[in-house]
Protein backbone atom coordinates (compact mmCIF):
# COMPACT_ATOMS: atom_id res chain seq x y z
CA UNK A 1 0.00 0.00 0.00
CA UNK A 2 2.80 2.25 0.70
CA UNK A 3 4.48 1.87 -2.61
CA UNK A 4 0.97 2.51 -3.90
CA UNK A 5 0.62 5.49 -2.32
CA UNK A 6 4.15 6.75 -3.10
CA UNK A 7 3.51 6.10 -7.08
CA UNK A 8 0.47 8.34 -6.42
CA UNK A 9 2.38 10.81 -5.08
CA UNK A 10 5.07 10.49 -7.73
CA UNK A 11 2.26 10.37 -10.47
CA UNK A 12 0.83 13.36 -9.18
CA UNK A 13 3.45 15.61 -8.73
CA UNK A 14 5.14 14.76 -12.14
CA UNK A 15 1.78 15.48 -13.82
CA UNK A 16 0.84 18.65 -11.49
CA UNK A 17 4.49 19.85 -12.37
CA UNK A 18 3.91 19.27 -16.67
CA UNK A 19 0.23 21.30 -16.44
CA UNK A 20 2.13 24.04 -14.00
CA UNK A 21 4.74 24.17 -16.48
CA UNK A 22 2.08 24.16 -19.59
CA UNK A 23 0.45 27.37 -17.68
CA UNK A 24 3.59 28.94 -17.30
CA UNK A 25 4.08 28.86 -20.68
CA UNK A 26 0.67 29.98 -22.04
CA UNK A 27 0.75 33.32 -19.15
CA UNK A 28 3.98 34.04 -20.44
CA UNK A 29 2.94 34.05 -23.91
CA UNK A 30 -0.14 36.54 -22.58
CA UNK A 31 -3.10 33.89 -22.74
CA UNK A 32 -5.94 35.24 -21.27
CA UNK A 33 -6.76 33.19 -17.57
CA UNK A 34 -9.98 31.87 -19.11
CA UNK A 35 -8.40 30.51 -22.03
CA UNK A 36 -5.70 29.02 -19.49
CA UNK A 37 -7.85 27.47 -17.15
CA UNK A 38 -9.71 25.73 -19.87
CA UNK A 39 -6.58 24.41 -21.37
CA UNK A 40 -6.04 23.26 -18.07
CA UNK A 41 -8.47 21.21 -17.96
CA UNK A 42 -8.33 19.77 -21.55
CA UNK A 43 -4.96 18.95 -20.23
CA UNK A 44 -6.08 17.06 -17.10
CA UNK A 45 -9.00 15.58 -18.83
CA UNK A 46 -6.27 14.02 -21.45
CA UNK A 47 -4.14 12.31 -18.75
CA UNK A 48 -7.20 11.17 -17.02
CA UNK A 49 -8.66 9.11 -20.18
CA UNK A 50 -4.82 8.17 -20.56
CA UNK A 51 -4.92 6.22 -16.99
CA UNK A 52 -7.90 4.45 -18.10
CA UNK A 53 -6.13 3.33 -21.47
CA UNK A 54 -3.35 2.23 -19.13
CA UNK A 55 -5.03 0.60 -16.86
CA UNK A 56 -6.94 -1.57 -20.04
CA UNK A 57 -3.54 -1.90 -21.49
CA UNK A 58 -2.55 -3.55 -17.77
CA UNK A 59 -5.32 -6.00 -17.65
CA UNK A 60 -5.43 -6.92 -20.83
CA UNK A 61 -1.67 -8.05 -20.90
CA UNK A 62 -1.53 -9.61 -17.67
CA UNK A 63 -4.42 -11.90 -19.29
CA UNK A 64 -2.74 -12.39 -22.24
CA UNK A 65 0.42 -13.05 -20.09
CA UNK A 66 -1.10 -15.80 -17.59
CA UNK A 67 -2.59 -17.41 -21.18
CA UNK A 68 0.84 -17.88 -22.45
CA UNK A 69 2.70 -19.31 -19.26
CA UNK A 70 1.90 -22.91 -20.34
CA UNK A 71 4.16 -22.40 -23.24
CA UNK A 72 7.18 -20.08 -21.17
CA UNK A 73 7.08 -23.00 -18.22
CA UNK A 74 7.45 -25.63 -21.56
CA UNK A 75 9.81 -23.49 -23.22
CA UNK A 76 11.61 -22.71 -19.71
CA UNK A 77 11.63 -26.66 -18.71
CA UNK A 78 12.73 -27.92 -22.34
CA UNK A 79 16.07 -25.25 -22.20
CA UNK A 80 16.72 -27.10 -18.68
CA UNK A 81 16.22 -30.56 -19.65
CA UNK A 82 18.46 -29.97 -22.46
CA UNK A 83 21.06 -28.58 -20.22
CA UNK A 84 21.48 -30.27 -17.67
CA UNK A 85 21.10 -33.77 -19.99
CA UNK A 86 24.18 -32.39 -21.74
CA UNK A 87 25.73 -31.88 -18.48
CA UNK A 88 25.37 -35.09 -17.10
CA UNK A 89 26.33 -36.78 -20.39
CA UNK A 90 29.75 -34.73 -20.54
CA UNK A 91 30.58 -36.03 -16.22
CA UNK A 92 30.00 -39.71 -17.81
CA UNK A 93 31.80 -39.21 -20.99
CA UNK A 94 36.08 -38.51 -21.04
CA UNK A 95 37.16 -35.50 -22.64
CA UNK A 96 37.72 -36.51 -26.45
CA UNK A 97 33.76 -37.02 -26.19
CA UNK A 98 32.62 -34.03 -24.35
CA UNK A 99 29.11 -32.64 -25.99
CA UNK A 100 29.29 -29.10 -26.98
CA UNK A 101 27.24 -27.18 -24.20
CA UNK A 102 23.86 -25.26 -24.89
CA UNK A 103 24.22 -21.51 -24.74
CA UNK A 104 21.12 -19.25 -25.54
CA UNK A 105 21.46 -15.90 -26.58
CA UNK A 106 21.78 -13.69 -23.38
CA UNK A 107 18.75 -11.96 -24.37
CA UNK A 108 16.20 -14.72 -24.41
CA UNK A 109 18.11 -15.46 -21.02
CA UNK A 110 17.02 -12.86 -19.76
CA UNK A 111 13.39 -13.04 -21.16
CA UNK A 112 12.60 -16.85 -19.67
CA UNK A 113 13.94 -14.72 -16.14
CA UNK A 114 11.71 -12.08 -16.59
CA UNK A 115 8.71 -14.17 -17.59
CA UNK A 116 9.38 -16.69 -15.19
CA UNK A 117 9.14 -14.07 -12.51
CA UNK A 118 6.01 -12.66 -14.22
CA UNK A 119 4.81 -16.06 -13.57
CA UNK A 120 5.87 -16.91 -9.89
CA UNK A 121 4.06 -13.62 -8.92
CA UNK A 122 0.65 -14.70 -10.55
CA UNK A 123 1.08 -17.80 -9.33
CA UNK A 124 1.67 -16.25 -5.46
CA UNK A 125 -1.20 -14.23 -6.26
CA UNK A 126 -3.37 -16.93 -7.78
CA UNK A 127 -2.50 -19.31 -4.55
CA UNK A 128 -3.89 -16.31 -2.16
CA UNK A 129 -7.30 -16.19 -4.36
CA UNK A 130 -7.77 -20.21 -4.31
CA UNK A 131 -7.14 -20.31 -0.78
CA UNK A 132 -10.10 -17.53 -0.68
CA UNK A 133 -12.11 -19.22 -3.21
CA UNK A 134 -11.78 -22.36 -1.47
CA UNK A 135 -13.21 -20.24 1.88
CA UNK A 136 -16.10 -19.09 0.26
CA UNK A 137 -18.11 -22.12 0.32
CA UNK A 138 -18.23 -22.12 3.95
CA UNK A 139 -18.57 -18.35 4.73
CA UNK A 140 -21.33 -18.16 1.92
CA UNK A 141 -22.82 -21.28 3.83
CA UNK A 142 -22.44 -19.06 7.17
CA UNK A 143 -23.85 -16.24 6.12
CA UNK A 144 -27.03 -17.74 4.29
CA UNK A 145 -27.95 -20.33 7.45
CA UNK A 146 -27.59 -16.70 9.82
CA UNK A 147 -30.07 -14.75 7.09
CA UNK A 148 -32.30 -17.62 6.84
CA UNK A 149 -32.64 -17.56 10.87
CA UNK A 150 -33.05 -13.97 11.02
CA UNK A 151 -35.72 -13.94 8.84
CA UNK A 152 -37.39 -17.39 10.65
CA UNK A 153 -37.21 -15.22 13.91
CA UNK A 154 -38.79 -12.65 12.44
CA UNK A 155 -41.93 -14.58 10.75
CA UNK A 156 -40.66 -14.07 7.54
CA UNK A 157 -40.42 -10.40 7.46
CA UNK A 158 -37.53 -7.95 7.82
CA UNK A 159 -37.57 -4.99 9.81
CA UNK A 160 -35.13 -2.08 9.10
CA UNK A 161 -33.35 -3.30 12.84
CA UNK A 162 -33.04 -6.43 12.05
CA UNK A 163 -32.14 -5.93 8.70
CA UNK A 164 -29.15 -3.43 9.54
CA UNK A 165 -28.26 -6.23 12.21
CA UNK A 166 -27.65 -8.62 10.14
CA UNK A 167 -25.60 -6.18 7.47
CA UNK A 168 -23.37 -5.12 10.40
CA UNK A 169 -22.52 -8.81 12.22
CA UNK A 170 -23.11 -10.76 9.15
CA UNK A 171 -22.74 -9.95 5.47
CA UNK A 172 -20.40 -6.82 5.60
CA UNK A 173 -18.30 -8.12 8.16
CA UNK A 174 -17.44 -11.37 6.89
CA UNK A 175 -17.02 -9.92 3.74
CA UNK A 176 -14.91 -7.00 4.93
CA UNK A 177 -12.70 -10.02 6.38
CA UNK A 178 -12.60 -11.95 2.81
CA UNK A 179 -11.62 -8.50 1.31
CA UNK A 180 -9.20 -7.14 3.77
CA UNK A 181 -7.32 -10.85 4.11
CA UNK A 182 -3.46 -11.27 2.77
CA UNK A 183 -3.63 -7.30 2.10
CA UNK A 184 -2.97 -4.14 3.42
CA UNK A 185 -5.91 -2.37 2.01
CA UNK A 186 -8.64 -1.43 3.86
CA UNK A 187 -12.28 -1.77 2.74
CA UNK A 188 -15.53 0.17 3.24
CA UNK A 189 -19.15 -0.36 2.55
CA UNK A 190 -22.10 2.10 1.75
CA UNK A 191 -25.50 1.92 0.35
CA UNK A 192 -27.39 4.18 -1.60
CA UNK A 193 -30.58 5.25 -2.73
CA UNK A 194 -33.32 8.06 -4.06
CA UNK A 195 -34.86 10.04 -1.53
CA UNK A 196 -38.07 11.84 -1.86
CA UNK A 197 -36.12 14.15 -4.18
CA UNK A 198 -34.91 11.74 -6.37
CA UNK A 199 -31.04 12.08 -4.86
CA UNK A 200 -29.09 8.76 -4.10
CA UNK A 201 -27.89 9.19 -0.30
CA UNK A 202 -26.08 7.75 1.77
CA UNK A 203 -28.76 5.48 4.24
CA UNK A 204 -26.36 3.02 5.50
CA UNK A 205 -22.07 2.69 6.08
CA UNK A 206 -20.06 0.11 7.22
CA UNK A 207 -17.82 0.21 9.85
CA UNK A 208 -19.96 2.87 11.74
CA UNK A 209 -16.67 5.00 11.41
CA UNK A 210 -16.09 5.40 8.10
CA UNK A 211 -15.61 8.71 6.57
CA UNK A 212 -18.53 9.20 4.41
CA UNK A 213 -20.37 12.30 4.87
CA UNK A 214 -24.54 11.45 5.71
CA UNK A 215 -25.25 14.59 3.77
CA UNK A 216 -23.35 13.35 0.28
CA UNK A 217 -26.05 13.37 -2.30
CA UNK A 218 -25.36 12.60 -6.07
CA UNK A 219 -28.35 12.87 -8.89
CA UNK A 220 -29.85 9.67 -9.75
CA UNK A 221 -27.72 10.04 -13.41
CA UNK A 222 -24.46 11.40 -11.76
CA UNK A 223 -21.15 10.19 -10.55
CA UNK A 224 -20.12 6.40 -10.11
CA UNK A 225 -23.19 5.64 -7.78
CA UNK A 226 -25.55 7.30 -10.74
CA UNK A 227 -23.82 5.08 -13.51
CA UNK A 228 -24.58 2.18 -11.64
CA UNK A 229 -28.48 3.25 -10.90
CA UNK A 230 -28.85 4.37 -14.25
CA UNK A 231 -27.22 1.68 -15.90
CA UNK A 232 -28.21 -1.15 -14.09
CA UNK A 233 -24.58 -2.24 -14.51
CA UNK A 234 -21.42 -2.53 -11.83
CA UNK A 235 -19.20 0.49 -12.30
CA UNK A 236 -15.57 0.44 -11.12
CA UNK A 237 -13.39 3.91 -11.13
CA UNK A 238 -9.92 2.28 -10.74
CA UNK A 239 -8.50 5.33 -9.35
CA UNK A 240 -10.49 7.99 -7.69
CA UNK A 241 -7.72 10.88 -8.63
CA UNK A 242 -8.58 10.52 -11.87
CA UNK A 243 -12.40 10.14 -11.63
CA UNK A 244 -12.71 7.77 -14.91
CA UNK A 245 -15.02 5.08 -14.41
CA UNK A 246 -15.72 1.55 -16.25
CA UNK A 247 -18.31 -0.47 -17.06
CA UNK A 248 -17.51 -3.60 -16.17
CA UNK A 249 -20.58 -5.55 -17.72
CA UNK A 250 -19.42 -3.93 -20.52
CA UNK A 251 -16.01 -3.06 -20.43
CA UNK A 252 -15.91 0.26 -21.59
CA UNK A 253 -14.96 3.52 -20.18
CA UNK A 254 -17.82 5.88 -19.54
CA UNK A 255 -16.03 9.21 -18.84
CA UNK A 256 -14.26 11.29 -16.43
CA UNK A 257 -17.86 11.04 -14.11
CA UNK A 258 -16.81 9.96 -10.57
CA UNK A 259 -18.03 12.69 -7.71
CA UNK A 260 -15.98 12.35 -4.57
CA UNK A 261 -17.33 12.57 -1.14
CA UNK A 262 -15.53 15.68 0.39
CA UNK A 263 -14.53 13.15 3.03
CA UNK A 264 -13.67 10.07 1.80
CA UNK A 265 -9.85 11.03 1.02
CA UNK A 266 -8.90 7.83 2.47
CA UNK A 267 -10.18 5.72 -0.79
CA UNK A 268 -8.25 5.56 -3.89
CA UNK A 269 -10.71 3.10 -6.00
CA UNK A 270 -14.40 2.34 -5.97
CA UNK A 271 -16.95 -0.46 -7.02
CA UNK A 272 -20.24 0.80 -7.43
CA UNK A 273 -22.90 -2.34 -7.75
CA UNK A 274 -26.48 -2.23 -8.40
CA UNK A 275 -28.78 -4.30 -5.74
CA UNK A 276 -31.89 -4.93 -8.02
CA UNK A 277 -35.10 -6.24 -6.25
CA UNK A 278 -37.50 -8.18 -6.81
CA UNK A 279 -40.07 -5.47 -7.15
CA UNK A 280 -37.82 -3.47 -10.01
CA UNK A 281 -35.97 -0.69 -7.17
CA UNK A 282 -32.47 -0.09 -7.48
CA UNK A 283 -30.38 1.00 -4.52
CA UNK A 284 -26.65 1.12 -5.13
CA UNK A 285 -23.62 -0.71 -3.04
CA UNK A 286 -20.44 0.94 -3.12
CA UNK A 287 -16.94 -0.71 -2.26
CA UNK A 288 -14.69 1.61 -1.49
CA UNK A 289 -10.90 0.45 -0.81
CA UNK A 290 -7.38 2.54 0.30
CA UNK A 291 -5.58 1.37 -2.40
CA UNK A 292 -5.47 2.11 -6.47
CA UNK A 293 -6.40 -0.22 -8.83
CA UNK A 294 -7.12 -3.46 -6.33
CA UNK A 295 -10.08 -4.99 -7.68
CA UNK A 296 -10.16 -7.38 -9.93
CA UNK A 297 -12.77 -10.11 -11.41
CA UNK A 298 -12.71 -11.91 -7.84
CA UNK A 299 -14.10 -8.81 -6.09
CA UNK A 300 -16.23 -8.12 -9.20
CA UNK A 301 -17.72 -11.28 -7.90
CA UNK A 302 -17.98 -10.61 -4.62
CA UNK A 303 -20.20 -7.46 -5.16
CA UNK A 304 -22.26 -9.39 -7.34
CA UNK A 305 -22.67 -11.76 -4.97
CA UNK A 306 -23.14 -9.17 -1.57
CA UNK A 307 -25.98 -7.40 -3.98
CA UNK A 308 -27.88 -10.12 -4.30
CA UNK A 309 -28.35 -11.07 -0.81
CA UNK A 310 -29.13 -7.34 0.20
CA UNK A 311 -31.53 -7.45 -2.46
CA UNK A 312 -33.13 -10.87 -0.91
CA UNK A 313 -33.65 -8.49 2.51
CA UNK A 314 -35.73 -6.17 0.96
Amino acid sequence: MHFIAAHLRVEAAGVALILLLAVFGLIVRGVAPDEVAKIYAQLWGVWCWTYVIRWKLKMASLHKVVSTFLGVLFAASFYVVIEVGLTCINILLSEPWHLPNLHAPRWLEILLLLLSLIMVRHHWREWKHRRLNADMPQILERVLRILDKDRSKGGGSWTSKTRETYLDETLMKEMKLVLERDSKRVVAFSIMEPNTEGELAIIYSYPKNSPFQGNFRLKSDEGAAGAAYTRRNSIYVPSTMHLMAIDIEKNETIGQIYKPDPADSPFHCVLCVPIISNTGAVTVLNISCTEVSSFDLFEFSIGRLMAVIIAILG
